[in-house]
C-alpha cells in the first residue's frame, strides 16, 4: 500500500474514505436483520466492531476526549459501577452490561471518525444507504399484512418502532435538516413502518420528528404552508391507490393503532414501565444499582424486568452521578451542534421515556454523527514568524518580488556610482 492514498478520479476523495463510508452504510442495512434475540449483539454488530477497529485511529479517541470529556467520564463511571457490583455479587451479567457501553463508545468513535474523513461525501452516501434500508423494510412489511403489530426484520414491534425514529433522525441530520424531494416518499414509507409497529411511543416520537423537521427546514410561513399542503396531497394520492386500499382493507394495523391510542392502561405507566422501582429501592439511586442481577428487586414488586426507560435506567443503575453526567453530555452536545441539529435528540429521548433504548446501536450512531457535526474546526498550523522590518519602513511594500526589485535597483545604483567614481579618478591631475 503506497503512502499516498489512491484518489477517486471523479471526486478527488481517497478511495479508502469511500470504502469506509460504504462499509458503515452496509452495517445500516445489515443491522435490521435480527438473527438472535433482541437486546443481544447481532452478526452485523460483530462486523461493525471489527470495522471500527480499522476505521478509528487513536487520534479520534483523543479528539473525542478533548471535546466531550463528560461522555468519556460517563462511560468510565458505568464500567466502574458494573465492575464493582460484579465483584460484590459475583454475577457476570454486570460485566456484560459494561461491555455494551464500551462497544457503544466504539460505535460513537467509528461514526465520528468516518464522517470526519469527508463530511460531505459521508452525508451523501449514508443518506442513500438509509433510504435503501427504509425501502427494504417497507417492502417486507407491505408484503406481509397479517399481523396486527408487525416487526419486519426485527424481533418485536418496539424494535421496529425505535429503528424508525432513529433512522429518520440520522437521515435529517446528514441532510443538514434539508430533506430532498427524493426523501419524501421514503419518509412516508418510514411512517408506514411506524404505523405497522402500532407503538404509541414511536408514533408520538415520529410525529414530533416531522414537526421539528417542518419547523426548521421550511423557514418561511409560505414554505411551511406549501409543505403541509404537499404532504396532504401525497397522503391522499397514496391512500387512494388501489394497492394501498386493498392493503388497508386486509390489514388490522390501523385499527390496532387506533385501539392502542384509545385504550386506557390497566395500571399506572410508572408501574408498567417499572419506574416505581426507583422509589421502592431509592437507596440504589445514590451510586447506582448497575445493570444486572434483577432478582434483587423481585421481593416487593413480584417482577424482575428491567426499567422500560432509557433515562430511568441510567438514573437507577448509575445513580445521581451517572444521570448527571449523561444529561450534561446530551445538553452540551445539543448546544454545540446548534439548535437546528441538536433538536433531533428530542424524539429519540421522548421514545426512551417508556422504552430502554440504550442498547440499540442506531441511537449511538446518531450520537456519533451529531458529535462530528458539532466538532470544533481543526487548528491550523502555526504561522511563520514575520520577517523583521527595519525601523522607519513600516507600511512599505515587503513582498518577495518587491524586495527583489529593490535589491536589483540598489545593485544598478552601486554600479552607476562606481563608474562615476572611476571617471572622476581618470580626470584627477594627481
Amino acid at each position: 500500500m503506497t503512502a499516498v492514498a489512491t484518489r477517486n478520479s471523479a471526486r478527488g476523495t481517497p478511495s479508502s474514505t469511500i470504502w469506509a463510508i460504504h462499509a458503515l452504510g452496509l452495517y445500516l442495512v445489515g443491522k435490521m436483520f435480527y438473527v438472535f434475540s433482541g437486546g443481544t449483539l447481532q452478526p452485523a454488530d460483530a462486523f461493525l466492531g471489527i470495522l471500527a477497529i480499522f476505521l478509528t485511529p487513536p487520534a479520534m479517541f483523543q479528539r473525542i476526549w478533548r471535546e466531550h470529556k463528560i461522555f468519556i467520564f460517563f462511560i468510565i463511571w458505568v464500567v466502574v459501577v458494573n465492575i464493582g457490583w460484579a465483584l460484590a455479587r459475583g454475577r457476570a451479567g454486570f460485566l456484560i452490561s459494561a461491555s455494551y457501553y464500551v462497544f457503544n463508545l466504539l460505535i460513537v468513535a467509528c461514526a465520528y471518525a468516518t464522517r470526519n474523513r469527508s463530511p460531505a461525501i459521508f452525508d451523501k452516501y449514508i443518506a442513500n444507504w438509509i433510504l435503501l434500508s427504509i425501502g427494504i423494510q417497507f417492502v417486507l412489511l407491505f408484503a406481509h399484512s397479517g399481523a396486527a403489530r408487525s416487526f419486519g426484520t426485527f424481533s418485536n414491534p418496539n424494535q421496529l418502532s425505535y429503528w424508525t425514529v432513529c433512522v429518520m433522525s440520522i437521515l435529517l441530520v446528514v441532510r443538514g435538516n434539508r430533506a430532498r424531494v427524493i426523501d419524501i416518499p421514503f419518509q412516508f414509507m418510514a411512517l408506514w413502518c411506524q404505523i405497522s409497529s402500532a407503538s404509541r411511543a414511536g408514533l408520538g416520537a415520529s410525529v414530533m420528528l416531522f414537526i421539528i423537521w417542518g419547523f426548521f427546514a421550511l423557514e418561511t410561513p409560505m414554505k411551511k404552508l406549501a409543505g403541509l399542503m404537499g404532504i396532504a396531497f401525497l397522503a391522499i394520492v397514496a391512500v387512494a391507490t388501489p394497492l394501498a386500499s386493498n392493503y388497508i382493507e386486509r390489514s388490522d394495523q390501523l385499527a390496532t393503532v387506533q385501539e392502542r391510542l384509545d385504550k386506557g392502561d390497566e395500571g399506572s405507566q410508572l408501574e408498567i414501565r417499572n419506574y416505581n422501582r426507583i422509589v421502592e429501592y431509592y437507596e440504589y439511586t445514590v451510586l447506582g444499582a448497575g445493570e444486572g442481577d434483577l432478582d434483587r428487586f423481585r421481593q416487593n414488586l413480584g417482577v424482575n424486568l428491567e426499567i422500560h426507560s432509557s433515562i430511568g435506567t441510567v438514573f437507577f443503575s448509575y445513580g445521581v452521578i451517572g444521570i448527571t453526567l449523561f444529561l450534561l453530555f446530551l445538553g452540551n452536545l445539543a448546544f454545540r451542534a446548534k439548535l437546528t441539529m441538536g433538536v433531533y435528540l428530542v424524539p429519540v429521548l421522548v421514545y426512551g421515556l417508556t422504552h430502554q433504548g440504550l442498547r440499540f446501536s442506531f441511537f449511538w450512531l446518531l450520537i456519533g454523527c451529531l458529535m462530528n457535526v458539532a466538532a470544533r474546526p481543526q487548528r491550523a498550523s502555526a504561522p511563520a514568524a514575520p520577517i523583521p522590518v527595519p525601523e522607519g519602513t513600516l507600511g512599505k511594500r515587503t513582498s518577495n518580488e518587491e524586495r527583489g526589485s529593490d535589491f536589483l535597483r540598489k545593485i544598478a545604483a552601486t554600479r552607476s556610482h562606481s563608474r562615476h567614481d572611476q571617471a572622476s579618478l581618470g580626470n584627477n591631475p594627481l
